[in-house]
């Protein structure tokens, strides 16, 4: 008897265990396709802009502070690129069942 026909036939000597093992099987290959789905819109797909090889991350080594304003003036002031953006990161805590937590 061949391995695939006794499979079979195990499989349909318990319906209940194989209805398990088929929905555990497409559960997983969900939850995988769904995260490789989410992965790959948020790392791997190319930015929105048209030319995303000539972006440059300009970081000064001690940051100063530099208001909305600031930002504006600089943005109107330069020739050198055809534009600048930026973006402020901030510390924050939250308090989930009476513990801080940092992040």
């Amino acid at each position: 008897m061949s391995p695939l026909k006794d499979a079979v036939r195990q499989l349909e000597r318990r319906p209940a265990f194989s209805f398990v093992i088929v929905a555990i099987l497409a559960i997983g290959i969900g939850v995988t396709t769904g995260i490789f789905s989410l992965f790959q819109q948020i790392l791997l797909r190319p930015l929105p802009v048209p030319e995303p090889d000539r972006l440059v991350n300009l970081v000064p080594s001690p940051v100063p502070a530099m208001s909305y304003p600031m930002f504006r003036d600089l943005e109107a002031g330069q020739e050198v690129f055809e534009g600048l953006a930026a973006y402020d990161q901030i510390d924050a805590n939250l308090v989930y069942e009476g513990r801080a937590q940092s992040g």
